[in-house]
């Protein structure tokens, strides 16, 4: 008979850290071999995605993005697991009720929706003949699901530490990061998606329209990637992920 037997332990706070740095640091190796092969022009002139068209960028970004989203999905699933047990514990034997799917479950959906999106959209770019339509409805549902799980993430930390701030997840430094990243989300979606509108009245002219939006969705992705470090604050040096192997027979089986 197989059980398992703990192999490790794995600190919770470095994946955070992997996710966000290993994103992060795709994106920027993209954009400097994108620049010096001539393939892009420099920020504000250029998005995300065209620094992801051409080998050998191309290369780089898959597998730094695919990557980091499946750490992302990870992150999601454990944050809703630390979220739910810490209500266990403020509620006792007394379970809080929730319709058919509670806030924090419904978040961590959006979150791993998003990531899954973000691996699609990522996937789909080439050279030339990229689905552009299919990468936009991606992209943007990778945004929007993102932004509404990490808002409900800090709104139900923000109720735990309410009820009880000495057993709390977060500290107040750690919230008060998160509750700004939030803001910050808004105002970049906004002004990402009011930057059409902008042109429209001719406040903006294309080019600076066009620099706007990518502006914007290089402050969002950064914006995003500094939340989930905000989680390797509030994991450090309390939160570990069992490592399990099987092994057939062991100390507890004769």
């Amino acid at each position: 008979m197989a059980i398992p037997v703990t192999a490790g332990k794995f600190p919770l706070a470095l994946l955070p850290i992997l996710a966000s740095v290993l994103a992060g640091g795709t994106i920027i190796t993209c954009y400097i071999l994108a620049v010096n092969e001539g393939h892009v022009e420099a920020w504000p002139n250029t998005d995300i995605t065209h620094c992801a068209k051409y080998a050998p960028e191309s290369y780089i970004f898959r597998v730094g993005i695919i990557t980091s989203s499946v750490f992302l999905i990870v992150g999601y699933v454990l944050i809703n697991q630390w979220i739910k047990g810490q209500e266990a514990m403020n509620d006792g034997v007394a379970p809080r009720s929730h319709c058919f799917i509670s806030l924090t479950a419904a978040a961590c959906v959006a979150g791993v929706v998003g990531a899954v999106c973000l691996i699609v959209s990522s996937a789909v770019i080439e050279p030339s003949g990229t689905p552009w339509t299919l990468h936009i409805v991606f992209a943007i549902i990778f945004f929007a699901c993102t932004a509404a799980a990490q808002v409900v993430f800090t709104f139900k930390l923000c109720l735990l530490y309410n009820e009880d701030s000495e057993t709390s997840l977060t500290s107040v430094w750690s919230l008060a990061l998160k509750v700004l990243l939030n803001g910050c989300t808004g105002v970049f979606l906004a002004l990402f998606v009011g930057a059409d509108l902008l042109k429209s009245h001719g406040i903006l002219d294309p080019i600076a329209t066009t620099q706007l939006k990518n502006a914007m969705e290089w402050f969002l992705v950064a914006d995003i990637l500094l939340y989930s470090l905000t989680l390797s604050i509030d994991w450090r040096g309390k939160g570990y992920e069992s490592l399990f192997i099987p092994v057939v027979g062991g100390p507890m089986y004769p």
